[in-house]
């Protein structure tokens, strides 16, 4: 049975200290999403309170690779902290976090 949404919490700490951690789930949500054919990759933005360039980094390298793979990523609830790290940086928009549900 395949499913249209593959989704993904991301954790509270999106610092670089994690980012590897988490770019491996991140590949691997992203393999389920296009092994199940799923045309959207669901993200729950909601518990996140640290960010750093490295986690943005990340999130930019993911909005990417969903582009590639013809799949659109989605944001929920993403935090105050996440919009705010995102607007500084320029990469509302790049990201997709104007588009929220």
């Amino acid at each position: 049975m395949t499913s249209d949404k593959r989704s993904f919490e991301l954790p509270p700490d999106l610092r670089h200290a994690t980012c590897a951690e988490l770019r491996q789930g991140l590949l691997q949500a992203i393999e389920e999403a296009t092994a199940q054919a799923a045309s959207e990759l669901e993200i729950d933005a909601r518990r996140v309170r640290w960010i750093d360039t490295g986690g943005l980094q990340l999130l930019l390298s993911l909005r990417c690779t969903c582009q590639q793979r013809g799949i659109r990523l989605a944001w929920r609830h993403a935090s105050d902290e996440l919009l705010r790290a995102c607007w500084r940086a320029g990469a509302s928009e790049r990201l997709g976090l104007g588009e929220q549900t």
